[in-house]
Order: C-alpha cells, then structure tokens, then sequence
C-alpha cells in the first residue's frame, strides 16, 4: 500500500489538496512534481561525468595529476554533483508545478509541452555551460 501510494504522489495524481496550505503546496512541488527523482538521475549522471574527467585526467596526465591534485578535490567532485541536480530539478519543480483545483499539476504554470522542454533544456545547458567553461 505505501509504494502504491509513493508512486501516485510521484505521478503527481493525489485526489485532494483542497484546504492543505503550504504543506501541500511544498509537497505537490517536491514529491508530486517527481523532483525528487529527478535529483538522483540528474545528480547520478553529473557524478559519471566527474568521474569521468577524474579518470581521464589521473590516466592521461599523471605527472600534472600528481602535481596538482589536491584532497579538497575529491570532496568537491562528491558533492557538486549533487547540488548542481539539487539547484536545476528543485528550480523546475518551484516554477513549473502547484495546485491547480485541488489538484498537484507537476506542469500547470507552463502552458505547453514544448514550452517545458525548452525551459529544461536552457536550464540544464546554461547550469553544464558554467560549470564546464566558466569555472
């Protein structure tokens, strides 16, 4: 019964937010709107990526890795991932999904399909985009 009911509030189908507040309202955002699934496939495959470019790095240039490998590194590497899936699937939940009649609407704000691709599209490029070139 409770996976059940977690799939439904991921789906964003719950029958009744009427009268929840805040509560609801922050709950349709983060669990209805499936943010929060969205966090661990964005976060899991931007810790690829670093790891990537980890192992590239160490196996391609040891002398340079040896020289400027620092310990903090690593701990950055761990949790950037994480913040950057964090930042961009929480920033889309927020604007894109509310209550809409008593209802979680994960894309109610945004009036087409295209419109939400688009919006996730730029969102993702412009957050890779800054940390890949810019920094």
């Amino acid at each position: 019964m409770c996976v059940l009911k977690a799939s439904t509030g991921m789906a964003g189908v719950f029958k009744n937010y009427n009268g929840s507040g805040l509560a609801g309202e922050i709950y349709c955002k983060v669990v209805g709107s499936g943010a929060l699934i969205g966090i661990g496939i964005y976060g899991g495959r931007v810790s690829v990526i670093v790891h990537t470019i980890y192992c590239y790095w160490k196996i391609v240039y040891p002398i340079h890795h040896r020289k400027y490998y620092r310990r903090w590194m690593i701990y950055v590497g761990i949790i950037l991932p994480w913040l950057v899936g964090t930042a961009v699937k929480m920033a889309l939940a927020l604007a894109t999904a509310g209550v809409v009649k008593g209802r979680c609407r994960p894309r109610a704000y945004l009036q087409t399909a295209l419109a939400f691709k688009v919006c996730c599209s730029c969102g993702t490029y412009c957050i890779v985009y800054f940390i890949f070139c810019i920094l």
